[in-house]
């Protein structure tokens, strides 16, 4: 069982500084609530937004863990792909 008011507390603290994260961070973030199974859908959209906007400055690893994220928590309508296609 995970600590849902840290989580909670954790997910806020992202979601505000979701904007100013490295592609890193963004991806490390996704794919620990997706390990946990914590599915937080304004986090994963702020993430998304984020990620969306600066999906070439990730590296393979990154991205591969961001959209692996997004498919363990059932969460394909997400913005993240469309980027991907150009």
């Amino acid at each position: 069982m995970f600590n849902c008011p840290l989580m909670a507390a954790l997910s806020s603290a992202a979601i505000r500084s979701s904007a100013e994260l490295l592609p890193q961070n963004l991806s490390n973030t996704a794919w620990a609530f997706a390990t946990c199974r914590v599915v937080d859908e304004p986090l994963m959209d702020a993430i998304s937004a984020a990620s969306s906007s600066t999906i070439s400055q990730f590296d393979i690893q990154g991205l591969a863990n961001t959209l692996w994220s997004f498919a363990s928590l059932l969460l394909p309508h997400f913005p993240i792909l469309p980027p991907l296609r150009r």
